[in-house]
């Protein structure tokens, strides 16, 4: 069998799968497309192999259409041709950034465990609208619209308040002070963040300067209940879901976790940060 069409067997078989999950849910192929939020010609077109869906785009069904954690793996393996897959940033941007963040959304509320360290900006989850707003109006954002990027974020935020999902977030001191805006935002943003680590869902560490790392952490990575891990870059996004790359993952995390400032250690440090920011001209 050549190539292209051992490729268009493959997503037949993933069409297939999709679609007898979905009828087995008694979900049309209408219902599904509306509240994955695309076309009803799009899951058509998946569901008979038409196109190749994206890694992205199956784990979103997979969340809507709630399959098991067996169902998951099987599918998600039929979907990928490694256990890495990369997203390139021009691909999110043609998509629409905005229209990104209902992805990562998906992802997030299909977590029950979710982990995340960011050593240079603030996670998304914890964003407030004028952070929101400054990030996307510097010269590299892509040239979306900073208003739609703070509706979608603050969308994907409500997760922290549904459920019973467990959110833990290590922030290096280079994220709390990188100045992306004016003082009173990065001010506003720190008092956020002090809020948010008393949130039920949450636990928050901070990482500062002075403190010795066990380990030397590149770039900022999020995992997702030891099945995924995102690595996002300047250019893109790697999603590993290899057991050993992940377990790196959470190894790395957890050996942070252990040196990382917490509860009111941590909110007393927002809270200098926060006062320091206001002292600074704009």
């Amino acid at each position: 069998m050549s190539k292209s069409a051992d490729l268009h067997s493959r997503r037949q078989d993933l069409g297939v799968a999709l679609r007898e999950l979905r009828e087995s849910t008694s979900l049309s192929g209408s219902r599904l497309a509306a509240r994955l939020g695309v076309s009803q010609s799009k899951v058509s077109k998946i569901e008979t192999g038409l196109c190749r869906p994206s890694i992205d785009e199956v784990e979103s069904m997979l969340t809507v259409l709630q399959a098991s954690p067996e169902t998951r793996e099987r599918i998600l393996a039929m979907a990928q041709i490694g256990p890495l897959v990369f997203t390139h940033a021009r691909a999110m941007r043609q998509a629409g950034l905005d229209r990104n963040q209902q992805t990562v959304g998906v992802r997030e509320r299909s977590a029950q465990e979710y982990r995340s360290y960011f050593p240079a900006a603030i996670a998304g989850l914890l964003q407030t609208p004028e952070y929101i707003r400054a990030m996307f109006s510097l010269p590299n954002s892509g040239g979306v619209d900073p208003q739609r990027m703070i509706a979608a974020r603050l969308e994907r935020q409500r997760v922290l308040f549904e459920g019973a999902r467990s959110f833990q977030f290590l922030v290096g001191e280079a994220a709390l002070r990188n100045r992306v805006g004016p003082s009173a935002v990065m001010a506003t943003q720190m008092d956020h963040l002090v809020s948010a680590s008393r949130l039920a869902s949450v636990k928050m560490g901070i990482l500062p300067w002075t403190i010795r790392l066990p380990q030397a952490p590149l770039h900022n990575f999020v995992i997702f209940d030891e099945r995924l891990v995102v690595i996002e870059t300047m250019h893109g996004d790697l999603k590993a879901r290899d057991r050993t790359d992940i377990l790196l993952y959470v190894e790395l995390f957890e050996s942070l976790n252990q040196v990382a400032l917490h509860g009111e250690e941590a909110r007393e440090f927002l809270l200098k940060v926060a006062d320091e920011h206001r002292e600074l001209p704009d």
